[in-house]
This record gives C-alpha cells, sequence and structure tokens, in this order.
C-alpha cells in the first residue's frame, strides 16, 4: 500500500465507471492523481456522485488531441492507467474510426 503514497498517478477516462473507482483507491492510498476525460454525459454518474470525496487535478481533454502532450509533460506522471474508451455500441457502429482511435 505504501508504494501509491506521493506517487504521481494520470488515469484517462477518470469520468467513467472504473476510472472514477480508481481515482478514488489511489487518492485514499495517498497517490497524486489527475485525470483526462471528456465532459461527463448528462445525468448522474459515478464520477458526479463521488466528486466531493476524489480530490484530483481535473482536466477536460480529448486524448486525441496533439496538445495533450503539453498536459502530460505538466503533470509529469509516474504511472497512467488507460481507461479512456468509447463504450457505447451503438456510437462504436455509426464512428467506429473515433472509437478505434481512442
Amino acid at each position: 500500500m505504501s508504494f501509491w503514497r506521493g506517487r504521481r498517478v494520470l488515469i484517462t477516462g477518470h469520468t467513467g465507471f472504473k476510472g472514477a473507482w480508481l481515482a478514488l483507491l489511489l487518492t485514499r492510498l495517498g497517490a497524486v492523481v489527475s485525470g483526462i476525460a471528456l465532459p461527463a454525459a448528462e445525468g448522474p454518474g459515478l464520477f458526479k456522485i463521488l466528486r466531493h470525496r476524489i480530490i484530483i487535478s481535473h482536466h477536460h481533454c480529448d486524448i486525441c488531441d496533439p496538445n495533450l502532450a503539453v498536459l502530460m509533460r505538466a503533470e509529469r506522471p509516474n504511472i497512467v492507467f488507460h481507461l479512456a474508451a468509447q463504450a457505447l455500441v451503438p456510437v462504436g457502429f455509426t464512428a467506429p474510426e473515433r472509437s478505434f482511435s481512442t
């Protein structure tokens, strides 16, 4: 458990179900967590519910954006969890190239 204390962690897709749980767990273990995600979808979601418990550096950014490198250099993560994805099957059928690029 002490491995995570002070460790700089970046989570892509931190507003999704798995990303929100991971962010909560890592912050509880003492990691310095930052997250990159598109704006959350409308309606209730786990990240919105847990938001007051997850203290992280939160960034709205498309991971396909070339400027992501600037953000990565600024955050200086030791570890990256890449959880960003286009998870909605109907959207994947209509825009498969976008799903694969993510």
